[in-house]
């Protein structure tokens, strides 16, 4: 996707493919732009409530179907695998969080970012690029810590 505004230029020609899917949900004929991505990024978050049926995901995981409205969270639980003392956390490595609560946050949605660890997943320093987002607050086993 091209995002040149000035020129009025929104996609590159040569990355626009056809898709014309028909799958049991909906039917989307003709060409598709999405950003480059093994998923979709934005990811998308479904309201949970009580007797929505479960599909199970191509990733093989038990979620809400596509007819479930999808929703920006005012907090996030954030997965990862280590953390520094100034909320810094390491991913899975996808950065697909990362991405998502950025684009929330160039559109004006600043969600509370809570990370779920080990006291155990504590590292020295966790090294960080411009597109790292830091965690607002730390839950482990045996505190609440907030940075920020």
């Amino acid at each position: 996707v091209v995002r040149d505004t000035s020129r009025g230029i929104y996609a590159d020609p040569a990355k626009v493919h056809r898709i014309d899917h028909d799958g049991p949900y909906y039917k989307v004929p003709g060409p598709h732009l999405c950003e480059p991505s093994r998923q979709r990024t934005p990811l998308l978050f479904r309201r949970f409530q009580p007797g929505i049926r479960f599909e199970t995901s191509a990733f093989g995981i038990r979620e809400p179907g596509p007819r479930v409205p999808t929703m920006r969270p005012d907090i996030v639980l954030m997965p990862l695998v280590g953390i520094d003392r100034r909320g810094r956390r390491l991913g899975y490595g996808g950065g697909f969080y990362d991405r998502t609560i950025q684009a929330w946050r160039n559109r004006g949605h600043r969600p509370l970012l809570v990370g779920m660890a080990y006291e155990t997943q504590y590292v020295p320093e966790v090294p960080t690029g411009s597109h790292d987002q830091v965690l607002d607050m730390l839950v482990t086993e045996t505190a609440i810590r907030r940075f920020r």
